[in-house]
């Protein structure tokens, strides 16, 4: 079980992990062990979801990784200059960075307009983490 969670509701019947939580859109409904890249990931360290792993909190919830990351981020898109300390503290960014360090570390590269759903437990864990103070994403 992940440590993540801070939900009492019962685990939707969808999730093989026990994290997940039901997202808005049905298409979304989807677990981490939907994804052989993330089974793998997670049976070579014996978690039952991938936001137990190990490298979770540091590659996609470390605020200094996500800092990193962006400028890597933005400069793959031809755009310089250094962000203020806050707009890099713009939870929105860190969101939006998190999910691209989970797509690369699972994934690696994808490419332009190559997309793939993510685990409702890593997104809720993302969201949590950095709250926007909307309930709507």
């Amino acid at each position: 079980m992940g440590d993540y969670s801070d939900s009492d509701e019962e685990t939707p019947e969808w999730c093989s992990c026990e994290e997940c939580e039901d997202m808005q859109a049905p298409e979304e409904n989807l677990c981490c062990h939907n994804h052989n890249c993330m089974l793998k990931n997670m049976n070579y360290y014996s978690v039952d979801c991938i936001t137990s792993h190990p490298a979770f909190k540091t590659v996609v919830l470390d605020p200094f990784v996500l800092e990193t990351a962006y400028y890597s981020y933005r400069k793959s898109k031809y755009r310089r200059g250094k962000l203020s300390t806050g707009e890099l503290r713009n939870y929105r960014l860190y969101r939006y960075t998190a999910y691209r360090q989970l797509t690369r570390w699972c994934w690696g590269m994808l490419g332009n307009n190559n997309r793939v759903e993510l685990p409702a437990c890593a997104i809720t864990v993302i969201r949590n983490t950095f709250h926007s103070g909307y309930s709507r994403y």
